[in-house]
């Protein structure tokens, strides 16, 4: 078997310098991992070839950072270029504990006889590059030609766990991305984007299993991602200064976190274009956030346009509150001037009546300011779920405490203030309950959002300026520094 130490020696010797010492005999981490780690692989995986192997530290083990050793393996045979990541944990290992492999096995690539050929006689740490990993270019030839159309050719191929993703050009220099979904025994379902005028690449080094990101002209990149259901579809749009989120119902700002106590970076309506790989049209996604939010398909939804606004149990029925500006829900009902809003999830929101000339509806809602009270949320995040478990008596789940963990309540708002001093509290768009006034020790007054507004709601001419074409930039930033450099010195 071929086992290639180079690339495996380089990332240990980084790890090593940024590590203190060695063993007791004197050997360094690097020593170490070549002598005990190249030796497993080769000794568990006898039929594959060492391609790529580094480390990196993430957590702790015992009293310092925990080491790993990754590496990607390959053969072929059947037809198929076999990809597969490996992963040690190498601390235990160097304790003489038995080794666990996490094992990652990739799409298979359907090579021809002649690809699959040219492979072997390859040197072996020239075959994959990137996070995904994507097959170097001279593999190209002759790999997955079943996706691509005729008269193309590869530029970029990714072996992803389910899938393969790559982007072709033909005879005209037009690029499309392809991808083919892997079932386990054959590839049944391919798709294909159009072939957009946009300037665009894909970057390998970012793109990762199930999501990809595209470099787009003009400092904008877009981002996709394989859902649940197999397709790809955008998720996302960073202009450089703003990064955009597409939900089902919603376009959410996270481009300073999102949540909070405050749901001004929540742009309401679904997106009124196709998202979709095999119908998105890249050259009409805008790279402004105004001009995205534009795109949604708000009529569902409607908002409180002011402070202190009452909220009924039915039409001219029982008041439950006074809500805050911009409480915003999805249309469940109307009748005579009044609206019913559907606020969080059916399953564990409520429903509540407003006077319809009390409300903004659709594409009006981007114009009216939250008056959600402002607890001091980043001071307080981290206790959030201890302070709702406690003091929501009707809660039928505590929310758990582990920020990672699906449910954890990062967005708390406090919509409505109740008849009793409580506040009425969605979490997460999902949850609605009722929360006591003194939940928190402090409620500020709300947050003025218009002092983060500049790059949303830019002018062309702003956005011009922003974004210039000037050449000597850099030269008069670098200037600018030497100037101070040189007076620091003097």
């Amino acid at each position: 078997m071929m086992v290639t130490k180079e690339r495996l020696m380089i990332g240990l010797l980084i790890l090593c310098l940024a590590l203190a010492g060695g063993s007791a005999e004197g050997k360094s981490l690097s020593e170490k991992c070549e002598e005990r780690v190249l030796p497993e692989i080769a000794a568990a995986f006898p039929e594959w070839t060492v391609d790529y192997a580094d480390t990196y530290s993430t957590g702790m083990y015992k009293d310092h950072f925990a080491t790993f050793v990754e590496a990607v393996v390959f053969r072929t045979g059947d037809g198929m270029l076999w990809l597969r990541k490996l992963t040690v944990a190498a601390d235990p290992l160097f304790e003489g504990k038995p080794i666990e492999w996490q094992i990652e096995d990739r799409a298979p690539v359907p090579v021809t006889e002649e690809a699959a050929e040219r492979i072997a006689t390859m040197p072996p740490e020239g075959v994959t590059y990137g996070y995904c990993p994507f097959l170097e270019e001279k593999i190209l030839p002759g790999c997955a030609s079943f996706m691509l159309r005729e008269g193309e050719t590869w530029t970029d191929l990714g072996v992803m766990e389910d899938s393969l993703v790559g982007v072709s050009r033909d005879s005209e220099g037009r690029e499309r991305i392809h991808t083919a979904r892997w079932d386990g025994t054959s590839y049944e379902e391919t798709v294909v984007s159009p072939a957009w005028e946009k300037a665009w690449s894909l970057n390998t080094i970012h793109s990762a299993n199930g999501s990809l990101e595209l470099h787009g002209d003009h400092y904008c990149d877009y981002y996709m991602d394989c859902f649940p259901d197999g397709k790809w579809r955008l998720t996302s749009v960073n202009n450089d200064v703003g990064i955009y989120y597409f939900y089902e119902d919603v376009m959410l700002d996270v481009t300073y976190g999102s949540g909070g106590s405050s749901n001004g970076v929540y742009h309401y309506g679904s997106p009124a274009f196709p998202r979709e790989l095999s119908e998105l049209d890249l050259d009409s996604i805008p790279w402004r956030g105004a001009d995205l939010a534009a795109l949604l398909d708000a009529s569902a939804w409607a908002c409180v346009r002011e402070d202190d606004t009452p909220l009924y149990s039915a039409p001219d029925g029982e008041i439950l509150g006074l809500a805050y500006a911009r409480l915003a829900g999805k249309i469940a009902a109307e009748e005579d001037g009044w609206v019913c809003l559907q606020i969080g999830s059916e399953a564990r929101g409520m429903r509540a009546w407003f006077r319809r000339d009390q409300m903004a509806f659709g594409a009006e809602t981007e114009n009216v300011r939250c008056g959600f009270p402002d607890y001091n949320w980043d001071e307080k995040k981290e206790t959030l779920p201890v302070i709702l478990n406690r003091n929501m008596a009707e809660l039928d789940t505590p929310f758990p405490v582990d920020h990672d963990e699906d449910g954890y309540p990062k967005a708390v708002w406090l919509i409505a203030r109740m008849t009793d001093g409580g506040f009425l509290t969605e979490v997460n768009e999902d949850y609605v309950g009722v929360l006591a006034a003194d939940a928190f020790a402090e409620i500020l007054p709300p947050y003025d959002e218009d002092e983060d507004d500049g790059y949303f709601n830019m002018t062309d001419e702003e956005w011009e300026e922003l974004f210039s074409e000037d050449e000597d930039w850099d030269e008069d930033w670098n200037e600018d520094w030497d100037e101070e450099e040189n007076a620091a010195a003097e």
